[in-house]
């Protein structure tokens, strides 16, 4: 029984012993590799872009009213006219576009005078059925000049100009909408509109202020259509300040300025609706150059990086980019042998 509590004091010793022995022994960093990882720099490709929906149609900049009263009874315009053009017709009577800053306010005939009388002049010559300079005054040659018109139109030739026969047109050539009451078989009294639209559609991207913080000014864009891509960037950032689909709008235009859609805008874009188009946006700008993981580059506490060749130099780089886990850095030739999991990872990039 003696020997026995003796032995079991013994044991108790050692074990202590080595208790003791473990506790006194700093645990090993786990931050800290033991045995650096050789890497060969290649050639990568660093960049980041974001796909979002891209909105556009056409503005409307003015309105400019229907004058005639009847049935129209059809819509023979294409939405962009010029002087003279056909918009649509009345009773089957044509209603034309003319260029002037006066709306039509009463018929037109011979005795009348004044600025409408010159605008209907000057349509005529443009039109060429007449030669005479405008001059505001409707006489005999302007009778006669509206009586070839007339016959032209295929309607009643009387030499009077209907108030209805004709909507002028602050600006032409000009895109134009129709409302919603000019259709076919519409009762027209008159009054109803006619939408001027921009020069050029406005594409744009909604998006909050989060997305805003994330793209740079002048960001490169690639929109997506039916038949190709449209390539162009950001050339505004408009600020709003209540928008149901987001806090900015991103204007965007085509890379030497104009619309980001080119000559393809009348065709792509359509009239009186708003569509909607994938873009592809540009965060950061595609870099190529040499390549290392992140886990490689460490940090001094000036900021200055570095990076560990195979044989334990230490060689500056400077970070370019950085995608994921990867870093493109300049200061290193590509293939050349680095360390990866020398220095403690509280240095690291």
């Amino acid at each position: 029984m003696g020997v026995a509590w003796v032995v079991s004091i013994a044991v108790a010793g050692l074990v202590g012993w080595w208790a003791s022995g473990e506790a006194l022994t700093p645990p090993a960093d786990p931050l800290v590799v033991s045995e650096p990882v050789t890497y060969e720099v290649v050639t990568g490709d660093i960049g980041r872009s974001r796909t979002l929906v891209a909105l556009a149609e056409w503005p409307s900049t003015a309105v400019v009213l229907n004058q005639a009263s009847g049935t129209l009874t059809s819509i023979p315009g294409t939405g962009s006219a010029g002087v003279g053009d056909v918009l649509y017709t009345v009773d089957e009577r044509p209603v034309v576009a003319g260029l002037g800053a006066v709306p039509a306010y009463r018929d037109m005939k011979r005795g009348d005078e004044g600025e409408d009388v010159r605008q209907l002049q000057s349509m005529l010559v443009e039109l060429g059925f007449t030669q005479r300079d405008p001059d505001g005054k409707f006489g005999s040659g302007t009778r006669t000049a509206v009586r070839a018109w007339q016959k032209s139109l295929g309607v009643t030739v009387d030499g009077t100009v209907v108030q209805g026969d004709i909507v002028w047109f602050p600006e032409l050539p000009a895109r134009y909408l129709l409302s919603d009451g000019l259709t076919v078989g519409a009762q027209l009294s008159g009054g109803e509109q006619i939408m001027l639209l921009g020069d050029e559609p406005r594409v744009w991207i909604p998006i909050g202020l989060e997305q805003r913080n994330q793209i740079p000014d002048q960001a490169e864009v690639s929109v997506s259509i039916a038949d190709g891509v449209w390539e162009g960037v950001v050339a505004e950032v408009v600020a709003l300040d209540v928008s149901e689909a987001g806090d900015f709008d991103l204007l965007l235009g085509a890379v030497g300025g104009g619309p980001i859609c080119g000559t393809d805008c009348g065709v792509q874009i359509p009239v009186g609706e708003r569509s909607e188009y994938r873009v592809e946006i540009v965060l950061i700008p595609t870099m190529t150059g040499p390549v290392v993981p992140a886990s490689a580059v460490v940090t001094r506490p000036d900021g200055s990086a570095y990076v560990t060749t195979s044989d334990g130099e230490d060689l500056p780089v400077t970070i370019l980019g950085a995608q994921g886990s990867l870093l493109l850095v300049d200061g290193i030739e590509v293939g050349a042998a680095i360390q990866i999991g020398r220095a403690s990872c509280r240095e690291r990039v």
